[in-house]
């Protein structure tokens, strides 16, 4: 099964789906049928149940759930609060995560990444850290968007528009990253083949950037209505230091190791945001 899975990318597209049914089913009935007041309690049991089956899924299943959990179940869960909710502003809320991150998952699904991680020395332990670490993600990520869903929003200020905008630039971002991605994956024959057109030619994680600044304008427009839930964020500085410190250099080296030519693109392109000076690892 894993030959045909390697040979054939359309299989692990097939699979990702298929489990990633399993969980979010999972997870959505169980968010309906516990009974349980409090909302929230409900999706992080949910999410927990979500992320045993993948976890599992992607023991028997080396292919990197990982990704599209922490994109899917951060989806899901705002989506399903909205619903609950049922105030205007947290469908809009739900409608710019969905906006942002379905190309992020088409993406991920057209070209899953299969792992060799059953070879690395300490697999399984360090399976369970990234799964932790991807739970805990996806839930601390969508916290401010519960609670921003729960406000009585009367009055805004310059700090919520001045936020507004971060986040929507993130959007924006974030899509047309994705999009330019799809396409250049959709036309080039080597895996490693360097993307420099577009939003790639100004950054060279254009979409990690634009995800970032997409959670902290969500939270930055929920602290400006209320300052006192400043603790809540861990979601999306967990998220920037991820990235910063741990998934972008690992990018990094894996793209130098596999193309002689990524050095040069990371001497002329910035590694995150544009008007930045261009560095690497």
């Amino acid at each position: 099964m894993f030959f045909f899975m390697v040979r054939f990318p359309f299989l692990r597209t097939i699979v990702l789906i298929l489990f990633l049914l399993i969980a979010i089913t999972s997870a959505t009935l169980l968010w309906h049928f516990l009974a349980i007041d409090d909302y929230f309690t409900k999706l992080v049991i949910g999410t927990a149940v979500a992320t045993v089956i993948l976890f599992i899924s992607e023991c028997l299943f080396p292919l990197d759930f990982s990704y599209l959990f922490e994109r899917l179940i951060s989806l899901a869960i705002v989506v399903y609060a909205a619903i609950e909710v049922g105030s205007n502003h947290g469908f809009w809320i739900a409608g710019a995560i969905i906006l942002g991150f379905i190309f992020p998952i088409i993406d991920a699904l057209l070209y899953p990444k299969y792992l060799e991680h059953h070879d690395q020395k300490n697999w399984f332990l360090k399976m369970i850290v990234r799964w932790l670490v991807s739970f805990v993600l996806s839930v601390s990520l969508s916290v401010p968007a519960l609670v921003l869903m729960t406000f009585q929003i009367k009055e805004i200020n310059l700090a919520t528009i001045f936020s507004f905008v971060i986040g929507f630039v993130g959007m924006v971002v974030l899509i047309i990253s994705t999009l330019q991605l799809i396409v250049y994956n959709h036309k080039k024959d080597n895996p490693y083949a360097i993307n420099n057109k577009g939003l790639w030619k100004v950054s060279r994680h254009p979409n990690f950037w634009g995800e970032m600044m997409l959670w902290w304008g969500i939270f930055l427009i929920m602290l400006s209505l209320d300052g006192s839930k400043w603790m809540l964020l861990l979601g999306p500085l967990m998220l920037f230091l991820l990235n910063q410190y741990y998934r972008i250099p690992k990018l990094e080296k894996e793209w130098v190791e596999n193309n002689a030519k990524y050095t040069l693109y990371q001497q002329e392109t910035n590694l995150l945001f544009p008007f930045s000076k261009p560095n690497n690892y």
